[in-house]
């Protein structure tokens, strides 16, 4: 359980410092909590989907990268423009 909330918790500072510090970034606070738990739940999905015989800092690069992107495409409230955010 304490596992979990440290995932949520780390997902939503991330989130969060990333609609703040990223200009082509945005997060709607009415969908903030949907956003997280869906970024969070592909996090961990896509973390174990990723052979681990692959460079480590890449599975977690690579996993964090597809999990942006589907949330962009499945969250309304949630906002990635362009490349080079």
């Amino acid at each position: 359980m304490v596992n979990l909330i440290v995932f949520l918790g780390s997902a939503a500072i991330g989130l969060l410092i990333a609609a703040v510090v990223l200009d082509n970034f945005s997060i709607t606070a009415t969908s903030f909590i949907v956003d997280v738990a869906i970024f969070a739940v592909l996090q961990l999905v896509l973390s174990r989907l990723i052979p681990s015989h692959v460079v480590l800092g890449a599975v977690g690069l690579a996993s964090t990268f597809v999990a942006l992107l589907l949330t962009n495409l499945v969250s309304s409230g949630f906002a990635i423009k362009g490349v080079g955010t």
